[in-house]
């Protein structure tokens, strides 16, 4: 992955960070390497554990999030968790 590509992710990420702690989650790891793959961010809210994929896109084009998350990817997280 290119510098710029690392720049745009952790900046995304960041951003999911404080969105997801100004909705009351606590954020408990990030870039968590597993040998599925990689989770970009654990959260816990109550009783709840949040694995969430941050996708950051460049493009001002209107899309649903869950459109980006794949077959493969969402397997990949379910393992991972």
């Amino acid at each position: 992955m290119t510098g710029y590509k690392k720049s745009i992710g952790a900046w995304g990420e960041d951003i999911a960070c404080q969105f997801l702690v100004g909705r009351g989650v606590t954020v408990i790891a990030r870039n968590v390497r597993t040998p599925y793959g990689e989770i970009d961010l654990i959260g816990r809210q109550g009783e709840t554990t949040l694995f969430v994929e941050v996708k950051t896109l460049t493009s001002r084009q209107e899309f649903l999030p869950e459109d980006n998350i794949t077959a493969r990817k969402r397997e990949h997280m379910i393992a991972c968790a």
